[in-house]
């Protein structure tokens, strides 16, 4: 078991093993709960790096045909090169020999939230990526058919199921709810919540956080998110091949404490630790995202 703390004369400071698995764990565990995305843990580059990434387009409508006429368009898929940005998101936590004496819990939760912070900027990447989608349905209300017709615009797999022990879905319903996700805000979700009643069913298996219900077999997330004024007639239903989050491989951690830091730092007894991770967040395949949007005029 890695040490958590080193003693520096009569001031205790964490190690530098510590505040890594500490901030790391902090950060997977919550990309753990949220489990929206594919996570690729390969990516190359420096901060302001251009990467192309290929993103999986569909095109094309079903259309009624007369007798004798055929589809005056074909359905076509494809894929389109997209440029990036590699990013760094930083976050920098400071405190005080004293305090560190004083309250050590506390600063120990400081570390903790470094890699919740950088987790809720992966956030927000995350949900700017699954707006850009160009698969978008309208219906005048937010019912069952209205998520059944935008599974229908998602290609799912509905011969691999489970486990019987679920929960009481059905086989096929169980393989769609491994596979796709609503995220909704507080309006929509009342909307949902009237219009479907009983056939908003509570699956245990499927129990996370922010998790409402499952629908037509999908599963309904509430997100504060979802609240913000971009998003209030509107719903995005997903499977985890929609977005990918490239990352490094770890999480960097810089740490300035005791027997480390500068000397005007030492004269203040100030320690300060960085925790950063280059990343991008790409809506990947467009084909497994869908935006519907509700409302009278639609």
């Amino acid at each position: 078991m890695a040490r958590t703390t080193e003693t520096y004369g009569n001031v205790t400071g964490f190690t530098q093993e510590f505040i890594e698995t500490e901030v790391a764990n902090t950060r997977n565990s919550a990309l753990d709960a949220q489990q929206f995305v594919t996570v690729d843990t390969t990516l190359e580059g420096n901060t302001g790096d251009k990467i192309s990434i290929g993103v999986i387009t569909a095109s094309g409508v079903a259309e009624d045909v007369d007798e004798g006429k055929g589809n005056t368009g074909q359905v076509s898929v494809g894929v389109t090169e997209k440029e990036y940005e590699v990013k760094t998101a930083q976050a920098w936590f400071q405190y005080t020999d004293e305090r560190l004496r004083r309250t050590p819990e506390e600063v120990a939760a400081g570390i903790s939230h470094l890699g919740v912070t950088l987790y809720n900027k992966f956030n927000d990447e995350f949900y700017a990526e699954l707006a850009k989608t160009t698969n978008t349905l309208k219906a005048t209300a937010l019912d069952f058919d209205a998520v059944v017709d935008a599974q229908s615009l998602i290609s799912l797999d509905t011969t691999t199921t489970i486990g019987s022990d679920e929960g009481a879905a059905s086989d096929v319903e169980q393989a769609v709810a491994a596979q796709t996700n609503i995220l909704v805000g507080k309006d929509l979700l009342k909307a949902l919540r009237k219009s479907c009643k009983d056939e908003l069913q509570y699956v245990e298996a499927y129990v996370r956080q922010g998790y409402v219900g499952t629908i037509a077999g999908t599963n309904v997330y509430y997100s504060k998110l979802m609240d913000a004024t971009a998003y209030k007639t509107s719903l995005f239903l997903f499977t985890k091949a929609a977005v990918t989050d490239f990352v490094k491989a770890a999480v960097e951690i810089e740490a300035s404490q005791k027997g480390s830091r500068s000397a005007e730092d030492a004269n203040k007894r100030i320690n300060n630790i960085f925790a950063r991770q280059s990343y991008v967040v790409a809506l990947t395949d467009e084909t497994k995202a869908v935006k519907l949007t509700i409302g009278a005029g639609a």
